[in-house]
């Protein structure tokens, strides 16, 4: 997302982030950047700089995480651990913004509407109607099926349920062997991303 001719619509929010989070990447390559993030800076917003190198970026005023090369999804998948683990992330945003409520079959591919009796090709859980939906037209989403609601749905699992098994796998202590960062490190940085409401 940093460099020359990438489309604009995925650059950093600088305008408004108060907490940023570099992983393997460099300001340096792309002036425009380098100059936002400054006047970011001045704001007050807090960078860290995930890399195994040390960019001329972690020379500044800004964190620098040094990492054993090809670990960055071991670090990332620890910080969502600490976030999931404590609660610290925005639930509605979970439910409304991601593809976390979507159905998933046990052959790992998701259940056609038809299969379960409602329109569309993606479809949840709706805890306020106590049965399948349209992933879209759900009212309440559920993140979590019940026993119940998983026979009823040919033993399906959510995104979410997927998604926190496989982050099960990574507390800060296993990702600190992995990534060569200390687990109190990681779980510092995850607790002020969620509390910043940052970027990454």
């Amino acid at each position: 997302m940093l460099g020359a001719g990438g489309p604009s619509s995925v650059d950093p929010y600088y305008e408004n982030a108060s907490y940023i989070v570099l992983v393997g990447r460099s300001l340096n390559a792309a002036m425009g950047h380098v100059r936002r993030h400054a006047a970011a800076r001045e704001r007050g917003v807090k960078t860290v700089v995930v890399d195994p190198r040390a960019l001329n970026i972690a020379f500044s005023s800004v964190e620098w995480v040094p990492t054993i090369p090809g670990t960055d999804t071991a670090f990332l998948m620890a910080m969502a651990y600490v976030i999931i683990n404590e609660g610290l992330y925005d639930v509605h945003l979970v439910k409304r913004y991601t593809n976390a409520p979507m159905l998933v079959k046990p052959d790992g591919t998701p259940p056609g509407g038809k299969e379960v009796g409602v329109e569309g090709d993606y479809v949840a859980w709706d805890a306020a109607d106590n049965a399948p939906a349209p992933l879209d037209k759900a009212k309440d989403p559920a993140l979590v099926l019940s026993e119940e609601a998983r026979q009823r749905v040919g033993g399906a699992r959510t995104v979410w349920e997927l998604f926190v098994e496989r982050v099960s796998k990574y507390p800060p202590d296993v990702a600190a062997k992995i990534t060569g960062v200390p687990a109190d490190t990681i779980v510092r940085i995850a607790r002020w991303f969620a509390a910043a409401r940052g970027v990454i």
